[in-house]
C-alpha cells in the first residue's frame, strides 16, 4: 500500500490483535507472529521547563476558570494521564489521606492508583477547597454550566499559551521527566500504564543532549 510506514503498522496492529482474539475465543495456538515495520523515529516535540514553567504562569486561582485550568495542567504534567483519563477523573477518587488518585479505566480497561506529589496535591487542595461545592457533579473537571468537557477544550486551554502543546507532549514531558530523576525504566513504563518499556523506551523517552552535564 502507498501508505507511511507508522500507517501500515497501524493496520498490521490491528491484524495482530485480531489472530490474539482469535486464539483466546477459539482456545487454539495458531503460531503467528505479526511482525511491524521498524519506523524511523523521529525527534518529538517535548516541552521544556521553561515553557512548562509558562504554562504554569499563564493561568491562576482568581477564577473558577484560572483554577480549574491550573489544576487539569498540574495533572497532566506530574501524572501523564492521557486526555480522555483527565476528563473521567473524579473527586471522589481523590484520597487525600494517603496522597493517591484513582484512574479509572485506563488503557487496557483497568484502574490504576497513582500517587501524588506535593505540587499536584497542593493545587487540588486549593481548587476544590474553594470550588469544590460550585456545581453538583462528582467529575474533577467541568464547565462553568457542570457539563462534561471536552478533548477539543483541553487543547484549546493548553495553545493559549504555547500553540504546540498538547495533553500527549505533557504526558510525555512528564515521562522524560521522571526518567532524568533517575526512576527505573520499569516504573516509569507501569506508572505511565505503557504496555510495554519498549513503547516508553522507544516513543516517550525523549532525553536531549542539553539534559546531560558532562
Amino acid at each position: 500500500l502507498p501508505l507511511a510506514v507508522s500507517s501500515k503498522n497501524q493496520y498490521l496492529r490491528c491484524i495482530s490483535a485480531f489472530w490474539h482474539w482469535y486464539e483466546s475465543e477459539y482456545d487454539t495456538d495458531l503460531r503467528i507472529k505479526v511482525k511491524r515495520l521498524k519506523e524511523k523515529r523521529g525527534i518529538k516535540y517535548t516541552p521544556t521547563d521553561e515553557e512548562v514553567k509558562r504554562l504554569y504562569d499563564y493561568y491562576n486561582n482568581k477564577s473558577y476558570l484560572g483554577a480549574r485550568n491550573k489544576t487539569m495542567i498540574s495533572v497532566l504534567v506530574n501524572l501523564g494521564v492521557r486526555g480522555n483519563e483527565l476528563l473521567g477523573l473524579k473527586k471522589s477518587d481523590i484520597d487525600f489521606r494517603n496522597d493517591i488518585i484513582t484512574v479509572r479505566n485506563r488503557k487496557g480497561n483497568i484502574d490504576q492508583q497513582l500517587p501524588l506529589n506535593k505540587e499536584v496535591k497542593l493545587q487540588l487542595t486549593k481548587y476544590l477547597n474553594r470550588y469544590g461545592n460550585k456545581n453538583d457533579s462528582d467529575l474533577l473537571f467541568v464547565t462553568r454550566n457542570g457539563y462534561r468537557l471536552s478533548l477539543r477544550d483541553i487543547g484549546y486551554i493548553l495553545k493559549k499559551c504555547n500553540s504546540k502543546l498538547t495533553a500527549h507532549s505533557l504526558r510525555r514531558y512528564c515521562c522524560t521527566t521522571m526518567l532524568k530523576q533517575g526512576i527505573p525504566l520499569i516504573m516509569v513504563s507501569r506508572f505511565m500504564n505503557h504496555s510495554s518499556i519498549e513503547v516508553t523506551n522507544s516513543y516517550y523517552a525523549d532525553i536531549k543532549a542539553t539534559d546531560i552535564d558532562w
